[in-house]
């Protein structure tokens, strides 16, 4: 009865050189296409399963509404700049601005 031999294995060796190396699979292959798929499949079910426990999706917001009501304060004063208040809220001018110039949701 054979014996089951590691290194003619294509699911291990894909990728792999037969010293061992590492070989680079190109992106037309089908076993980078299939990781690919996998991989969008993975991110897609997390997404959804984060929507649906009520998660936000994407990046946290710099400045909470309070601050960007508070920055539009200051900007009211004439004798602060708007590097002062960027600096104030720790955030880079056209951050400021983004989130001044945003509509309200």
């Amino acid at each position: 009865m054979p014996t089951w031999d590691w290194r003619l294995s294509t699911a291990w060796s894909e990728g792999f050189r037969s010293n061992g190396e590492f070989k680079p699979v190109s992106p037309s292959s089908p076993a980078y296409r299939f990781e690919r798929d996998m991989i969008r499949e993975r991110t897609n079910a997390g997404l959804a399963a984060a929507k649906k426990r009520g998660g936000r999706l994407g990046r946290p917001k710099v400045l909470t509404p309070e601050q960007i009501e508070m920055a539009r304060t200051m900007f009211a004063n004439p004798q602060i700049s708007s590097h002062q208040v960027a600096e104030q809220f720790g955030v880079h001018r056209a951050t400021l601005y983004r989130h001044l110039n945003a509509p309200n949701p």
